[in-house]
């Protein structure tokens, strides 16, 4: 597993595994010590709280994986009326605003069984592969991927 998450990212320190129901649980958070502020030049050391966020995975060993990944919200406390709060960002995450449930190789492994065929034969391809995804999710996909078709 440890190898499995390096693949993903290098910013990944690994915790523990559980198989539950078909499904890995991938308990793992950021290696991230600092951050920079975006605008100003400033960086901070200070983690003001830490959640657990849930991200699909490609499939492994035909099992579904679920990463549960610590994430850590810095603040700068020498900030006067502006956001002092920042959250880290994850560079395997695909989405503008990091709100993504997938990761990119996840979308990408979507995708390219997405262009063998239609979007409905493809929905029911991953769910024999234990992805759950609409067919409007997928055809949603290939639209903002067009660089993929």
């Amino acid at each position: 597993m440890k190898e499995y998450l390096k693949e993903l990212s290098k910013n990944l320190k690994y915790i523990k595994y559980e198989l539950k129901d078909n499904t890995y649980y991938v308990y793992c958070e950021t290696k991230t010590k600092k951050f920079k502020h975006p605008e100003k030049n400033l960086i901070t050391k200070s983690i003001k709280h830490r959640y657990s966020r849930i991200v699909d995975d490609i499939p492994f060993n035909g099992k579904k994986v679920k990463l549960i990944i610590v994430v850590k919200v810095f603040a700068f406390y020498n900030l006067k009326n502006e956001k002092s709060q920042f959250v880290e960002s994850l560079d395997f995450i695909s989405d503008k605003y990091k709100r993504s449930r997938r990761t990119k190789r996840l979308e990408e492994y979507i995708l390219d069984i997405a262009n063998l065929g239609s979007a409905i034969s493809a929905e029911k391809t991953l769910k024999r592969n234990g992805i759950k995804i609409s067919d409007t999710s997928i055809n949603r996909m290939i639209k903002k991927n067009k660089s993929h078709r």
